[in-house]
């Protein structure tokens, strides 16, 4: 690897070397370097064509040269830098180009039409105005975007959407159609593929009443994404997989009755599960909403569900499961929050349940408890042969511009089974029963 080059601070500098193709600097060389760039009166420097990774912290110009061509470049990494916009709208030669990560680029007003980005995969900045995305895109990182108002037509299906702390953001829609990326990841081979899903939207008061529901319904179309993958791997072995999880939070609260059409007024309920009508398997998917004021907590949390499923002969089995959420995206969570959670251990084949009953907690490790105020479960069907999904919300754009309320009428009337909002009991789930101890069995 070639060495930092003082000289290398003059406009060409980097042109010169032969091959260069990874450029890595960090913020160590940057008092030096600067003063240097200071010295030569440079406002830019030029990359060569080669170029496909370039990581610079603190980079001190106020764009890319336009005499660099990024047909090549395939990472983009320029933290804490200075620039004002990255290169000329007509610079459309990206198709190379994975990961734009322009952490903290404060100044940062403008980056160009990213639509020929064909495979970018990862954007982090702060931006003033929405731009233009591939639909291919999986990572999308705008915290602190607090002048933005609004985000149109993203990608339905993302590993991650940040918007925390966009404090001005109105307005968020998602396209029609878009790349699925879970449907490009092999199931069959046993090999790994971790599937950890974040769409957070914390202290994003600004949003109106359709970009909620807007974030609901892509909520729940990457649930049923998910559970359908799943499914499919429930002939496999699941121990590596039991961390996989879909995590959404954004202000609110109350619990969003279109889809948790079972509700309770604080931390636990009951529910009927509708017979099977049909000869073969099927799954049972619960997804679990709650509100919580999470405005204290200052370490990991975890999201904690226990639940009891009962048999029609009377046979009780009773399970936990945990979604495991660090502090770096739960922090400075201001006032109520609405939360929605899905992970493999809500997923169960159904022995012919009839009932089930839910407790959610909310903790970390230092014993710091925060209260569920309330809470809700979306339970859906699933068919083991076929996978396919019965008695769940078809999230097309009639449904979205449906009156809610209708819409949940003819859930519950679908399902026949739905209970009313009411408080919750003081229920406390047993801790595995033994055979013949009258308690519930540990759900297998």
């Amino acid at each position: 690897m070639t060495q930092f080059d003082p000289q290398l601070s003059c406009r060409h500098g980097f042109v010169n070397i032969l091959n260069l193709r990874y450029i890595n600097l960090y913020t160590m060389c940057l008092v030096f370097q600067n003063d240097k760039v200071l010295k030569h009166k440079v406002d830019s420097v030029s990359f060569p064509d080669e170029l496909r990774y370039l990581y610079w912290s603190g980079y001190p110009f106020k764009s890319l040269s336009p005499n660099s061509n990024p047909k090549n470049l395939v990472v983009l990494k320029l933290h804490f830098g200075c620039m004002e916009q990255l290169w000329s709208e007509d610079h459309q030669d990206l198709v190379n180009l994975r990961i734009i990560d322009l952490f903290y680029c404060l100044k940062l007003r403008k980056i160009p039409n990213l639509s020929g980005a064909i495979n970018l995969k990862s954007l982090c900045c702060r931006l003033v105005v929405p731009l233009e995305l591939p639909n291919n895109i999986t990572m999308l990182v705008l915290d602190h975007c607090e002048s933005l108002k609004t985000l149109p037509e993203l990608p339905r299906y993302l590993w991650l959407l940040d918007a925390r702390n966009c404090t001005s953001l109105e307005k968020v829609s998602f396209t029609d159609v878009g790349f699925n990326p879970f449907h490009s990841l092999h199931d069959g081979d046993g090999a790994r593929h971790r599937e950890i899903i974040y769409m957070l939207f914390s202290n994003c008061r600004s949003l109106n009443q359709d970009s909620i529901k807007n974030i609901v319904a892509n909520t729940m179309l990457q649930i049923h994404s998910l559970a359908q993958r799943w499914v499919r791997r429930k002939g496999i072995a699941l121990g590596d997989y039991r961390w996989d999880f879909l995590f959404c939070c954004f202000p609110g609260n109350e619990v969003p009755e279109i889809v948790f059409y079972y509700r309770s007024m604080d931390y636990s309920f009951d529910l009927k599960i509708t017979p099977n009508g049909f000869s073969g398997r099927r799954f049972l998917a619960f997804s679990i909403c709650l509100v919580a004021d999470l405005t204290l907590a200052k370490r990991n949390l975890e999201f904690i569900c226990k639940y009891q499923v009962t048999t029609t002969s009377g046979e009780k089995f009773a399970s936990e499961c945990c979604v495991s959420v660090t502090q770096a995206k739960i922090c400075n969570c201001k006032g109520d929050h609405v939360f929605i959670l899905l992970n493999q251990d809500m997923i169960i084949i159904d022995n012919d349940y009839e009932e089930a009953s839910f407790e959610l907690y909310i903790g970390n490790l230092a014993g710091d408890e925060f209260k569920v105020e309330k809470c809700g479960v979306n339970i859906f069907y699933m068919d083991a042969e076929g996978y396919t999904i019965s008695d769940v919300m078809r999230w097309d754009k009639s449904n979205q511009n449906s009156d809610s309320q209708e819409v949940a009428n003819t859930e519950v009337a679908h399902d026949g089974s739905a209970t009313e909002i009411r408080p919750g009991d003081e229920r406390r789930f047993g801790n595995g029963g033994e055979e013949g101890d009258g308690g519930p069995k540990t759900l297998k």
